[in-house]
């Protein structure tokens, strides 16, 4: 009958009931056997690793001896024609299970077969416990390999995350290290650890004395940022693919998740963002530990402006990087109560751009009245800390500056090869200072991106045209020919190309944008071209651009120098930011007087009058010298400077 209501209830159950009542099947709790039980401890126990494993076999062992010692003791077996103790049959026992030969000289059936078995359940016990130790000591290995040892370093370096921006970043804050006797930097991301330290290895050669480590995990795990220890870190930076749209967020989570693991406030975390609202979140969110980076706008503001200044991003990267000279705060008490005029020319070493004052707030070129108040500190840059020493005051004539003459107001046209998400950017940045009426050619090629007209910012001055063809190549030369072009920009296609292939196809440009030019008989104007790999700059070179962006290095550079120095997040809102002070490369002959010696206090003083701040000079190529630029020249440095010469200033934006 109980067989016959199961079987009735299992046929119910497809069907739909109208009856309130149901069918209660009731089953017989399953009784597990003693030898179930067993197995079902020992799964356990094994399950728990190598470990558990190790200390059941050494158990097994120790119950072996003793038995075997108890039976030798009880019925009084002779060993080496001796009647021996527990104590005595114990100690041979375990050495007939460490080592099988030494029951060779046996006598006895009774010693003889006691020794055999356990020398047999020796043999097999430890045939076991090596094969777990040699395996437990490869998983080690394989887990040393993957990367998720714990990083018992203190006051490291963090990188969080992985994009072709890690290399620059590395090698700055190994160049930042150079003094330093024990420095580390530990890189985690979510990618394969040997794949990150063999990258590393082919990429940076010098690592200057700095360990790198890296570690396999998720930047946005709170688990993984113990393993690479986290609140112990002096700096933390955070990368993040700006190229994808979904970036953002995986950066957001990952600067929370060390938010939460590192509450040291004077702990740094430097993150790469595009958007400016997220920035700004994070900011706030961050209580001021946050500095964000959004590399988009500074590479397209200084692309923008290379177009009418040569140089300009070599004297970005020759003011970011850790090579040479750098940007310091120093407090001076002999400045209390003097100019910002007297003081930049009161440091023969070093060329003061600037006042940082007792509240936190930071003015780069400010008002050559502006006085220092107590406590304020220049900023200036330097070779080092200790070299931004007052040298004294003491004035400088000079006597040939000439004013800025009038830009010219005819209309403009320029011409934009390639399109990534810097584009929209660089075409906001050009409206701000090319005349009324002026034109934008934008050429791209079709099989690689898609744009449409959500893509083109609203423009003041600049109206946009954009032409599409399934080879930018080929319709190359008859743009170029049938149109006389201001500017010429190149972008690389990011995203679409990898950096090798995106740079390969921007060389290839530039060589055919010459070529064209030539064949129309008409000038290019300036072309300036955006290299994604700084590997690639020297190639570049040879093509004949007049300017090259690195955007990675620049981007690189920032972030690597507020890891180092987290004040410096000011200065640089103020220098790239659209409404702070500007870096610009002018004519020498606004200066100084073209083949005539001075000395650069001179040039200084002739900077001051134009309410700009000298910060060096660049040479431009003759027969008897090479291009150089030249960045805080000791102000006793006697100069000459050529027509085509350039000064390197700090000024008002334009």
């Amino acid at each position: 009958m109980k067989h016959g209501r199961q079987t009735q209830a299992y046929r119910g159950m497809g069907q739909r009931s109208t009856k309130s009542s149901s069918v209660r099947v009731t089953r017989e709790p399953v009784r597990a056997s003693m030898m179930q039980r067993f197995r079902y401890r020992m799964d356990n126990a094994f399950s728990r690793g190598p470990m558990a494993i190790i200390v059941w076999l050494a158990s097994m062992s120790v119950a072996i001896i003793v038995v075997a010692a108890l039976f030798l003791a009880l019925f009084r077996v002779k060993i080496n024609a001796k009647g021996v103790g527990f104590i005595e049959a114990f100690w041979q026992s375990m050495l007939r299970v460490i080592d099988p030969g030494t029951m060779g000289g046996d006598n006895g059936w009774g010693l003889r077969i006691t020794a055999l078995l356990v020398t047999i359940s020796g043999i097999f016990l430890a045939s076991a416990l090596i094969g777990i130790i040699a395996a437990a000591i490869d998983t080690k290995v394989q887990d040393l390999r993957r990367g998720r040892s714990f990083v018992v370093e203190q006051g490291h370096s963090l990188l969080l995350g992985w994009s072709p921006r890690i290399f620059t970043i590395v090698s700055e804050i190994c160049v930042a290290n150079e003094n330093q006797s024990d420095a580390c930097i530990v890189v985690m991301a979510d990618v394969e650890k040997t794949e990150m330290e063999e990258l590393l290895r082919t990429r940076i050669h010098k690592t200057r004395g700095t360990r790198i480590v890296c570690r396999t995990g998720e930047p946005a795990s709170l688990h993984d940022l113990r393993i690479v220890n986290a609140a112990g870190a002096r700096s933390i930076v955070v990368l993040g693919d700006v190229e994808d749209k979904g970036g953002d967020a995986e950066v957001v989570k990952a600067v929370l998740a060390v938010l939460v693991t590192s509450d040291d406030p004077d702990v740094p975390i430097v993150a790469e963002i595009g958007d400016g609202e997220t920035a700004a979140a994070l900011d706030e969110a961050g209580g001021g530990r946050v500095h964000c980076v959004r590399a988009a706008d500074v590479i397209a503001r200084i692309t923008a402006q290379a177009c009418r200044q040569a140089g300009l991003s070599a004297v970005c990267q020759e003011l970011l990087d850790f090579d040479g000279d750098e940007i310091y705060f120093q407090v001076t008490p002999e400045l209390e109560g003097r100019s910002f005029g007297e003081a930049v020319l009161a440091f023969e070493t070093s060329t003061v751009i600037g006042i940082r004052s007792t509240d936190g707030l930071t003015r780069v070129n400010p008002p050559m009245s502006t006085r220092f108040g107590p406590g304020d500190a220049v900023i200036a840059v330097s070779e080092d800390d200790d070299t931004v020493v007052f040298s004294g005051f003491h004035d400088e004539s000079a006597p040939h500056v000439q004013v800025e003459p009038e830009k010219d107001q005819r209309p403009q046209r320029i011409l934009v090869v390639g399109w990534n998400p810097l584009g929209p950017v660089v075409l906001a940045e050009l409206d701000e200072f090319v005349p009324a009426g002026s034109a934008v050619d934008v050429l791209i090629d079709d099989d690689l991106i898609e744009m449409d007209e959500s893509d083109v910012p609203r423009l003041e001055r600049l109206s946009v045209s954009v032409v599409t063809a399934r080879s930018d190549m080929a319709l190359l030369g008859k743009q170029v020919e049938d149109h006389e072009y201001n500017h010429v920009i190149v972008l690389g296609y990011r995203g679409e190309l990898n950096a090798a292939d995106g740079d390969a196809r921007t060389l290839l440009t530039m060589l055919l944008l010459r070529r064209s030019a030539t064949g129309a008989g008409h000038g290019l104007g300036r072309v300036v071209a955006e290299i994604l790999d700084s590997r690639d700059v020297e190639l570049a070179q040879a093509t004949g651009a007049d300017d090259f962006i690195v955007s990675d290095a620049l981007s690189s550079y920032m972030m690597a120098q507020l890891a180092e120095n987290p004040e410096l997040d000011a200065v640089f809102t103020d220098l790239f930011d659209a409404e702070g002070s500007a870096i610009g490369v002018k004519p020498a002959e606004w200066y100084v007087r073209p083949d005539e010696p001075a000395s650069f206090a001179r040039i200084t003083a002739a900077a001051r009058a134009r309410s700009e701040v000298a910060l060096g000079y660049r040479l431009s190529a003759s027969d008897d010298r090479e291009a150089a630029i030249v960045v805080n020249p000791a102000k006793s440095d006697t100069i000459t400077l050529r027509g085509g010469d350039r000064v390197v200033v700090i000024g008002p934006p334009e």
